[in-house]
């Protein structure tokens, strides 16, 4: 007679082995990157699933186990695309109570997003008539998305496996609303949260040390209020008011803008990172990046300074500036339980990334390795 444990561990062996093809085939969940806090995205599309009698659900669940098991042990983000549901193709409640009741706890704290494209009437009155029985922390999780192009807020579009069916809706709703006010365009020169290092404007740029002046911003506020809040830099923010602080921040409103959030501002400075137009470790040096080997760690720091030598001047100042500064945050460990490993965790895939996002996700253990590498020996990777 099998123990929970055993049925537990035999159930777990069976989805590693078992032939999903046909499933993935159908696209109904991929994974997509990471979005602009660096938290693996899965996409689920509605319009991609077949009519209910083709479709073995007990199989969908398990491959979807099969497919966020391995990336749900830190934060991850949902886009739920609603559109192309329909009585047909629509999962039954039963079936969604299962899918609630099999994922373990690591699934639901660990959601720090749900994005819904597209929503319904329905859905949209779902949500609200449900929030006196869910957390108001669950319930901030959740965001309403009329359009595609609201998703840029939190992920780079072209990540996604997004539908034509999906697209074409998208058009159609756009059309629809074309005579609403779009926001004003922001010069590139001028973006602060999507920027590129090579065309900044001087007037976002500290002169005297080379570094943006919305990272020696965020820095000197966390020096100030957070250098031993447990969890600083893992503990995420509420996506809209994060999203609305960077619309702010590029708008050219900044300075009247007051800090309050000591996670909030962390968000800010992992999201300067994600969003650069180019990683701050460019694509081109990727590669010397992850796959550096060395006989020691001293030989390892050695080799990262040759690397760190060859970037441009701009990028140089940058990584000096916040290794030194999460460098501090490490001293403060016993207080703030902020490792060299929690730390390369939440910033090395803010710092470089694959051209291709799939590359980035199977090299993430090789990003987090030479960012806690460069975190400790940052005294020689950095010295002048």
């Amino acid at each position: 007679m099998s123990t929970p444990s055993s049925s537990v561990s035999e159930a777990t062996e069976s989805a590693e082995t078992e032939d999903f093809s046909d499933i993935q085939s159908l696209k109904i969940l991929t994974v997509g990157g990471t979005d602009l806090q660096g938290r693996p995205i899965f996409c689920f599309a509605g319009a991609n699933l077949p009519s209910d009698p083709q479709v073995d659900w007990d199989k969908l669940l398990r491959y979807m186990k099969h497919c966020m098991d391995g990336l749900v042990d830190s934060d991850y983000t949902i886009v739920y695309l609603h559109h192309g549901i329909t009585s047909k193709n629509k999962p039954k409640l039963s079936w969604l109570r299962q899918v609630y009741s099999s994922f373990d706890r690591r699934y639901k704290k660990n959601l720090k997003a749900l994005l819904i494209v597209h929503p319904s009437r329905l859905i949209k009155t779902v949500t609200v008539f449900c929030r006196p029985f869910i957390s108001s922390k669950f319930y901030k999780k959740i965001s309403n998305l009329d359009e595609l192009l609201q998703l840029e807020e939190f992920i780079k579009l072209e990540q996604l496996n997004i539908p034509d069916i999906v697209k074409k809706y998208d058009d159609e709703t756009k059309n629809k609303n074309r005579n609403v006010t779009k926001p004003r365009e922001v010069p590139p020169e001028m973006r602060i949260f999507g920027a590129n290092l090579t065309i900044m404007s001087p007037s976002l740029i500290n002169a005297d040390t080379n570094v943006p002046l919305i990272m020696e911003r965020t820095i000197k506020y966390i020096k100030d209020n957070g250098m031993q809040t447990e969890g600083i830099f893992r503990r995420s923010a509420n996506s809209v008011n994060v999203a609305q602080m960077k619309k702010q921040f590029n708008a050219g409103q900044g300075e009247g803008i007051e800090f309050s959030d000591v996670h909030l501002v962390a968000v800010l400075l992992k999201s300067f990172f994600r969003e650069l137009q180019e990683p701050i470790i460019p694509f081109q040096k990727y590669s010397l990046f992850v796959n550096i080997q060395g006989a020691s760690a001293e030989e390892e720091a050695i080799e990262l300074k040759k690397h760190v030598n060859s970037l441009p001047s701009r990028n140089r100042a940058i990584l000096k500036c916040l290794f030194t500064f999460l460098g501090e945050v490490y001293e403060h460990e016993e207080d703030n339980k902020m490792s060299a490993n929690n730390l390369a965790i939440v910033f090395g895939p803010n710092l470089m990334w694959a051209e291709n996002a799939l590359a980035s996700l199977a090299d993430v253990g090789k990003v987090n390795t030479v960012t806690k590498r460069m975190l400790e020996q940052r005294d020689v990777v950095f010295a002048s």
